[in-house]
């Protein structure tokens, strides 16, 4: 036995494998607990990444739902608008419409007046003109017909009168 004792003391591939444990065993006792440090070290920068993506992910979900609620906001105070636009559009055109309606009556009628007034003055002019040429004929031809002066006065008086009565009658 002494034999296999010392030949398993002289065999290098024996200290090889007793060298390669004793080594493996003492890194596990040394550099077990920086390794297992690195690792779980590694792991919780790992987990706090995951949780700041999730908080990252909330937050981004809150931010979309605000801005999909401020649109859906925006577009229903563009509609309102819109829609406050076309009430206001149709009142200004009916007021418009209304305006220049009586802005045309009026103008119609001071036009209507108008008309009315030189009518009016066309007529007394031909008036005044028909009698004026009535009267001078009529003068000739009383004058000629006329023979006393008594008689001549009397009709120059009703001559005289006759512009006063087609006065009176055109008033």
């Amino acid at each position: 036995m002494h034999h296999e004792q010392a030949s398993l003391l002289t065999n290098t591939t024996v200290w090889y494998a007793v060298s390669v444990v004793l080594f493996v065993v003492l890194m596990y006792i040394v550099a077990r607990k920086p390794f297992v440090g690195l690792l779980d070290g590694a792991i919780a920068n790992v987990v706090a990444e995951l949780e700041e993506a999730k908080r990252l992910r909330a937050e981004a979900d809150e931010t979309l739902k605000s801005y999909k609620a401020k649109q859906a906001n925006a577009l229903h105070e563009a509609e309102e608008i819109v829609k406050k636009a076309k009430a206001d559009a149709g009142r200004l055109r009916d007021e418009a419409k209304a305006n220049l309606k009586a802005l045309l009556d009026r103008q119609e009628h001071v036009a209507l007046e108008r008309i009315k007034m030189v009518q009016e003055e066309a007529m007394e002019e031909v008036r005044a003109f028909v009698i004026e040429e009535s009267l001078l004929e009529l003068r000739g031809k009383l004058a000629k017909h006329a023979t006393t002066p008594e008689a001549s006065k009397i009709i120059d008086q009703v001559i005289a009168d006759l512009p006063k009565l087609g006065k009176n009658k055109v008033a």
